[in-house]
């Protein structure tokens, strides 16, 4: 009687073991996903804002092949104009998503890995 509780008790811990390392799988599961999220966001903002960029540069370099000094203000007056209206991919205006988001995200997501990992590690 007394083995059979012991048994008892020990299939129990395998089963929280289980479940404890699925949890933990689940949750690289999801820093990875939000990871690559982050990653796939901010190229698309740096293509874009990329794109803008060499618009405005190759409305530059028609300026200068263009004689008639009418048509050369038009496309200087375009160029400003692009400038100001450059596109950029923005959360809700709060910050803009580019390439400088990835480090902001790994700066942000560090401190958090450590503390999770220190914890884990002390629980065992």
């Amino acid at each position: 009687m007394y083995l059979n509780k012991i048994n008892i008790f020990l299939e129990i811990l395998k089963h929280e073991e289980k479940a404890s390392l699925a949890e933990y799988i689940g949750d690289i599961v999801y820093v990875v996903t939000l990871g690559i999220w982050v990653l796939t966001w901010a190229r698309g903002g740096d293509n874009i804002d990329q794109t803008g960029i060499n618009i405005i540069d190759r409305y530059r370099v028609l300026q200068t092949k263009i004689n008639d000094p009418v048509m050369k203000e038009q496309v200087v007056y375009f160029i400003r104009f692009l400038q100001k209206l450059r596109p950029e991919l923005t959360a809700c205006g709060f910050t803009t998503i580019n390439r400088k988001l990835i480090t902001s995200f790994f700066i942000t997501l560090t401190p958090y890995i450590v503390i999770v990992l220190q914890i884990h590690t002390n629980i065992d």
